[in-house]
């Protein structure tokens, strides 16, 4: 199934990259000089509004990693489930993370982008910390009625891109100068690298508590619970270091757009 899967996969990136340029072009702006690609590269990460968020995001991209690799592992082994039951819980778990994106959505203009990226992110490590290692073998509904809620609470990442979009106009508004393209790369990467460094984390995990029947599954239980829900927990912690409230987003974008109007008269 691999290979008709990337066919679709394929199909699905490039109608929503097309989508994406299509809809969100913009008219050129003037800028101030560039101070060249190497400083530029130098004061992303090192922003001090950007740096926890990207923390942040990197931390609660592991726990995300971890859980996908240890899914199967979990279910089959500590759950003694049957395939068919696996694929319910995940399927569910995949289709409300999906639907839930509109009800963040929602949450951010009722509230702010702050408060619920936090909440989510924290009641998803609290959630994940105290439910999966009590969980009774071959019962469905328990793990079905935790794929549920933590399809909804994983949905507040998305959020997290959301506010990068701020920083952007932050840092544009103090430099003069639109940084989206390196904002964005290095948070796209951060998150593959720590995906990565979590993939090798769980595989050093699963072979410390054993292969096959002689795995320990009561620690298998332990490691997709508060293992994986640490991760989480840490991110959200980190995310209370991110010093922009919304309502500075909200006045940095209204000056922003004032003086894009000023220059763009003045051009």
């Amino acid at each position: 199934a691999y290979a008709d899967a990337a066919l679709w996969l394929a199909a699905l990136v490039t109608a929503g990259g097309l989508i994406t340029f299509f809809t969100t072009r913009e008219p050129g702006r003037i800028q101030s000089r560039r101070p060249g690609a190497i400083a530029e590269l130098i004061a992303v990460p090192t922003n001090p509004v950007f740096r926890p968020l990207l923390l942040a995001f990197m931390t609660a991209y592991a726990g995300v990693a971890i859980n996908s690799a240890l899914a199967l592992f979990y279910y089959e082994d500590r759950l003694a489930f049957e395939p068919e039951q696996t694929n319910i819980v995940l399927g569910t778990f995949l289709v409300v993370w999906t639907s839930s994106i509109p009800l963040w959505v929602i949450l951010s203009r009722r509230f702010g982008k702050r408060r619920p990226a936090f909440y989510g992110l924290l009641l998803l490590g609290l959630m994940t910390t105290f439910t999966y290692p009590f969980f009774p073998e071959r019962v469905l509904w328990p793990p079905l009625v935790a794929a549920v809620a933590g399809g909804i609470f994983v949905g507040s990442i998305i959020l997290f891109d959301s506010i990068i979009t701020d920083i952007v106009d932050y840092d544009e508004w103090k430099s003069g100068i639109q940084k989206e393209g390196l904002f964005f790369g290095y948070a796209k990467m951060g998150v593959k690298l720590s995906r990565a460094m979590a993939l090798l984390l769980t595989g050093l995990l699963l072979e410390w508590i054993g292969q096959g029947e002689e795995r320990n599954n009561v620690a298998l239980g332990w490691l997709f619970g508060p293992g994986v829900g640490l991760f989480f927990l840490v991110g959200a912690g980190i995310f209370l270091l991110y010093p922009m409230s919304d309502r500075q987003s909200q006045a940095v974008q209204k000056r922003l757009k004032r003086r894009r109007n000023e220059t763009e008269r003045a051009a």
